[in-house]
């Protein structure tokens, strides 16, 4: 009797530690740069209407959000990075967990969940007439999508 009571705890705890080891997060497998595009938006039209507050001679205004957008936005787009784990594919950073916060999900795609994967690449023509190549690749399933991207120096996401 005390055998299989025993036997009973180990497969209870063995039940345990693989409950634990799924709640513990995994170590990312790669980490890359989101595209710094829509980054570069906010701070040009953050800049274009801190030049008519300027203009309208709302002189603190116009300091404070010249200085939220060429301070703040390059430190969140800095931040701001697609995960994958070997598992899933997501969004990491300062933007991604504040909308977390409102939307109250995580932009997470599973490797079971991909849909389509897309990659297109571009030529681009360099001075000394040395060609580049970029890549974009897409990923997208249940709703949602990345989209990674090469740059100059590495890739960006």
């Amino acid at each position: 009797m005390s055998e299989t009571t025993e036997f009973e705890s180990l497969s209870a705890l063995a039940g345990a530690t693989n409950a634990s080891e799924k709640a513990q997060r995994r170590p990312s497998v790669a980490s890359v740069r989101v595209s710094p595009g829509p980054y570069l938006t906010v701070v040009s039209v953050a800049t274009f209407l801190s030049a008519l507050l300027l203009r309208s001679h709302h002189d603190v205004s116009a300091l404070a959000l010249i200085a939220a957008a060429w301070i703040v936005t390059p430190l969140l787009a800095l931040t701001d990075r697609v995960v994958f784990d070997g598992s899933s594919l997501w969004r990491q950073g300062a933007v991604s967990y504040f909308l977390n916060l409102i939307s109250g999900r995580r932009k997470r795609l599973s490797v079971d969940d991909f849909e389509m994967v897309e990659t297109n690449a571009v030529r681009t023509l360099r001075r000394g007439g040395s060609v580049r190549y970029r890549y974009r690749t897409e990923i997208s399933g249940r709703g949602r999508q990345f989209v990674i991207a090469s740059g100059a120096e590495g890739i960006v996401g």
